[in-house]
């Protein structure tokens, strides 16, 4: 009785199976696994609710242990009361349950019964996080990953689960802020973008609204000051709150959903300022506490792990199609951007740029003044471009500017900004200097290839420069 006793008052799941592998006794965290009771279990035969690919594997197992077999745990799949199939790590060990049995004389013996004791684990986070590591190896991106690991934690008995990330921008000009984006899996994608001049998102939408993962109505990250999510980013650390305690909006709507805590786990992002965020809303307020243990383990570093692999691609892809000095795009990267405007049949105007008296500081002052020159010039084109334009160092002292859709006369009003930009002076350490600049700049015109379009702007500069310099030339 004492081995009963004990299988009923463990957390752990266990069920025990007699010769004929039915159950003849399974404890609530059993029942609670398969989404029934403990009564309703007892009678039924193990092999009923495995799968068939793994029936022959589980009764074999069970046979041997009748036998004196110890085999080790395996993954079996195995039906939930709903229907649905899962997988769950099943050891096999024997047991003594002792019981009682009257002899001829009716007087009652104690005896003991070789049984086979089932310990069962979910397998749930094990099978998501090689899915995701498979994912994450194989060069999947990023989006995609994070996406595996949101939609297998949300379909767990512990809630729905949203993962909150700063995306980098499409492009690296000033104009384009850092996004923040939020992942909630369900089988349904609906992804937007905004072009503003805010903090963004890039959605999955989900079971979920913006208000249940961190976000508000406008896409924006929400701060409001007691919540978990603002207590995270504030702190660092992981936080959670009963459903009671969110804000009215927030309440409601995760009372809608039958959910009754929020826990957020904050993951440093090396990319940002801001950190990620894994955010679960668990279906009974008790498992809260457990949660904040359980996600700063696997989960926190599964997300740390893609976090980190995202900053070192990104940064392998800013040097590998960036200037170092500058941050500027490459001649590669300049004429690979324009190049799809000119197969998706988008007009753009090309500026192409040179300084006008570099050399004489690069001889006088030094190299270090030189790079301070074309660092504070690069800054001056960059501020002058508009969302969406390519501004490139193409090597040494010479720059462009690629504007989409900039008619003649836009080109010519952008060509004059440029001069009077650069013709300003440059602070440097422990020097002012005048530089100034050449611009030759044209307009694209429908089938014309690219190289052509910077040839006839590269033309325009020389005539720039012949006609005295500081000053600009459209052909």
């Amino acid at each position: 009785m004492l081995a009963a006793a004990m299988i009923t008052q463990t957390t752990q799941a266990i069920a025990v199976l007699d010769a004929s592998a039915t159950v003849i006794l399974a404890n609530d965290a059993c029942a609670e696994l398969f989404g029934t009771d403990a009564v309703q279990l007892l009678g039924e035969n193990i092999g009923d609710r495995v799968h068939p690919d793994d029936l022959h594997r589980a009764i074999t197992a069970v046979a041997g242990v009748a036998e004196g077999a110890r085999p080790r745990p395996g993954l079996i799949k195995v039906r939930h009361s709903d229907g649905s199939w899962m997988q769950l790590e099943i050891g096999a060990s024997p047991i003594n349950i002792a019981g009682s049995a009257e002899t001829e004389t009716e007087t009652e013996t104690e005896t003991e019964t070789v049984v086979t004791m089932l310990l069962l684990r979910n397998n749930l986070f094990p099978e998501i996080h090689w899915n995701f590591l498979a994912a994450l190896s194989s060069g999947e991106p990023f989006v995609d990953c994070v996406e595996i690991l949101a939609s297998g934690l949300s379909a767990g008995p512990d809630g729905p689960m949203a993962i909150n990330y700063a995306t980098f921008a499409t492009t690296h000009s000033d104009h384009q802020p850092d996004r923040f984006g939020r992942t909630v899996l369900d089988g349904r994608a609906d992804i937007s973008d905004r072009p503003d001049n805010q903090i963004d998102q890039r959605s999955v939408a989900g079971p979920l609204p913006p208000r249940l993962s961190a976000l508000t109505d406008d896409g924006l990250l929400d701060r409001t000051e007691g919540t978990p999510w603002a207590i995270a980013l504030a702190t660092g650390q992981s936080a959670w709150a009963l459903v009671e305690n969110l804000p009215d909006d927030v309440r409601q709507l995760a009372n809608d959903r039958s959910l009754r805590a929020c826990v957020v786990v904050p993951v440093p992002d090396p990319g940002h300022d801001l950190p990620a965020l894994l955010i679960q809303w668990p279906f009974w307020a008790t498992m809260a506490d457990v949660l904040g243990e359980a996600l700063v383990r696997r989960p926190y570093q599964a997300v740390s792990l893609a976090l980190e692999r995202r900053f070192a691609m990104n940064r392998l892809e800013q040097l590998a199609h960036h200037d170092g000095l500058t941050g500027l795009v490459n001649r590669e990267r300049f004429f690979e951007t324009l190049g799809g405007h000119e197969t998706a049949g988008r007009p753009f105007a090309v500026f192409y740029i040179d300084l006008d008296r570099f050399k004489p500081i690069n001889d006088t002052l030094g190299h270090l003044a030189g790079d301070q020159v074309i660092a504070a010039c690069a800054q001056r084109l960059r501020h002058l471009s508009r969302a969406g334009d390519v501004v490139g160092r193409l090597g040494g002292d010479e720059f462009a500017i690629g504007c989409l859709g900039m008619d003649t006369d836009g080109a010519e009003a952008m060509a004059g900004r440029i001069v009077e930009a650069m013709g300003a002076p440059i602070t440097l350490s422990t020097e002012v200097v005048d530089v100034g600049a050449s611009v030759g700049c044209t307009v694209s015109l429908p089938g014309q290839p690219v190289d052509a379009v910077v040839a006839v702007a590269d033309s325009a500069l020389y005539a720039a420069k012949r006609a005295g310099r500081n000053r600009w030339t459209r052909h």
